[in-house]
């Protein structure tokens, strides 16, 4: 299929999304002279209240006043999401905003937006650059200003472009025509220390971060635009570590379904301009990017993944396509939890409570009348539900003095499961696993009363979940949404083909598809 001209002019774009609204890091002030003209006071006052834009403000009172640069920058400890820069939405975005994440601090009343989590749009490493993008341009100045900006040639090299200015002849002030839109030129390479308007002051830094907002419905990003170099150098490099510990992709949701990252501000000392223009140094207010995971603990996970299931990472690149992405091993949650019917809940209660008897036995009796009384104490009762007539829980085996953690060896190696098991453990208990024998013994019969033969593809369909960095709550609602509860484990099989197919596009499209075909199904 051949390029269309839409995509040839998106492609020449410096933004691949469709913006929705911008927040803003600061706010404007007024002059100690604007502030003595009563007009120009009330527009002032109409901007603050969201009624009028502060460039509309600006433009009246330089029409009504005759008063150029009414306004300065003012640095503030919180955000701001005015309702003339939300596209969708307006003042209802910006309503909404407040009231999922807006907080009243000290003496004010009134709440304010001091920190909200963002997530970002599913892209790859190399694109890291569509989510924060910033360069050097031209800002202020007169109509007849030159616009000159930053930009980046394929070989890596800077330059300083603009768009030339338009000739007007004596036919086209005649009649409206249509100009084919301009292309930059190239002014030459651009060296901030031989630069004439960026010494002046006239060539600045612009930073941009695009992510979405959980909970504010509409059809693009959000955009917030920060002047510090500094800031935006930090917020890419943390997103930068993020994903390369991620293998490419940025993790968005813990496994609760909390938002990874918020944005909030932080004081540092940086150069900024007092209301006369002139530049200062002092401490500001800057936007910073907090995260919600421990990227020490994601890359010893890896590593201990790389070790003990390489065939599981290889199912996961061959069936879905999806690269492994953080593990969920930092929840404290069980293991999938999928869920089970009356029969098999009233079944497990009665497990439990011979498991405790077992204990108090195990406590008193040592290790070893423990291990025997957790194995007496979930014996042959439910073998109705996996078939649990395995050479592992026989009688002869149970009469044996025998460690519990070689009962679970031996059925794991007899089963082809020794890898998944021990990365289940891992994932449920964490390093020391082995330091909790009847424990893991309890939960390992449980498991393997209940699905017998499937106990392989069971522990596989678990580890699929964690590896892929999905909710597990959720993968279980939408599985029994539409294939019923897993029972004994006959429907594995459609399970994990289903599971395959929703990271296809990877574990943000699968979210969406299964929070949406819920959301569908309870209407």
């Amino acid at each position: 299929m051949g390029k269309s001209f839409l995509s040839e002019r998106i492609a020449q774009r410096d933004v691949q999304f469709s913006v929705g609204g911008k927040i803003r890091v600061g706010t404007k002030a007024i002059s100690k002279k604007a502030a003595g003209d009563p007009k120009a006071a009330a527009l002032f006052k109409k901007a603050q209240q969201g009624l009028i834009s502060f460039r509309e403000a600006e433009k009246e009172i330089y029409r009504q006043c005759e008063m150029a640069n009414p306004f300065y920058p003012r640095n503030t400890q919180e955000f701001h999401a005015h309702p003339w820069d939300m596209n969708t939405g307006g003042a209802a975005t910006t309503r909404r905003l407040l009231e999922l994440y807006g907080e009243s601090r000290g003496s004010d009343v009134s709440p304010k937006l001091y920190r909200f989590p963002v997530v970002f749009p599913d892209v790859m490493d190399h694109d890291l650059d569509t989510l924060v993008g910033g360069g050097l341009a031209v800002q202020g100045g007169g109509a007849e200003t030159i616009r000159y900006r930053s930009r980046y040639e394929p070989d890596g090299t800077r330059n300083c472009v603009y768009l030339p200015p338009v000739t007007r002849t004596e036919q086209t002030k005649r009649k409206i025509v249509q100009h084919v839109p301009r292309q930059p030129v190239v002014r030459g390479a651009c060296v901030p220390e031989e630069c004439e308007e960026y010494a002046f002051g006239m060539c600045k830094f612009g930073g941009k971060l695009r992510f979405f907002v959980p909970g504010i419905a509409g059809a693009g990003v959000f955009e917030l635009h920060t002047g510090s170099t500094e800031a935006a150098s930090q917020i890419y490099l943390r997103l930068s570590q993020a994903m390369n510990t991620c293998n490419g992709r940025l993790p968005n949701f813990t496994p609760d379904g909390r938002p990874v990252f918020w944005l909030s501000k932080e004081r540092a000392v940086r150069q900024y301009f007092d209301e006369t223009g002139m530049p200062k140094m002092g401490e500001q207010w800057v936007p910073t990017l907090d995260m919600e995971i421990e990227l020490p603990k994601v890359m010893w996970l890896k590593q201990q993944e790389a070790m003990l299931l390489p065939h599981v990472a290889k199912t996961s690149h061959s069936t879905s396509g999806v690269t492994p992405a953080v593990p969920l091993a930092w929840s404290t949650a069980e293991d999938a939890g999928i869920a089970i019917d009356v029969q098999a809940s009233n079944d497990a209660k009665a497990r439990g409570t011979e498991r405790h008897a077992g204990d108090s036995v195990g406590q008193q009796q040592g290790p070893r009348d423990g291990a025997e009384a957790a194995s007496k104490g979930s014996g042959a009762t439910d073998r109705g539900q996996g078939g649990s007539s395995d050479p592992a829980m026989s009688t002869e085996h149970r009469d044996e003095e025998v460690d519990p953690m070689s009962l679970i060896s031996d059925h794991a190696e007899a089963g082809g499961y020794a890898d998944q098991f021990v990365r289940w453990a891992e994932l449920r208990w964490g390093d020391a696993w082995q330091d909790k024998p009847l424990e893991v013994f309890d939960a390992w019969k449980k498991m393997v009363d209940r699905f017998g033969e499937m106990t392989k593809d069971y522990l596989c369909f678990v580890t699929e979940i964690h590896t892929m960095n999905l909710q597990q709550d959720l993968v279980v609602k939408y599985m029994q949404f539409k294939f019923g509860n897993l029972s004994n484990g006959q429907r594995l099989g459609e399970f994990r083909k289903e599971l395959a197919r929703l990271c296809e596009d990877g574990a943000s499209v699968a979210t969406e598809l299964m929070a949406s075909a819920l959301e569908e199904g309870n209407k």
